[in-house]
């Protein structure tokens, strides 16, 4: 589904719908393109309490 992702970004809603040859593949881009416009529509707000939960990476130190 990656495939259908990165081209409708690329090309376009009108050109991946060109190239969707079974119905299968039309109903994939429609799919597709849905959650990429509701995406974009939303904004998003994560929660500060997740920071603190998150795995922490050990800072790398130099030895001299």
């Amino acid at each position: 589904m990656t495939w259908v992702h990165q081209l409708i970004l690329r090309e376009g809603i009108e050109e991946a719908r060109r190239r969707a040859e079974t119905k299968h593949e039309r109903l994939l881009v429609e799919a597709v393109y849905q959650v990429l416009t509701k995406d974009a529509e939303k904004i998003g707000f994560t929660y500060s309490g997740f920071a603190l939960t998150c795995p922490q990476r050990q800072p790398s130190r130099s030895i001299a």
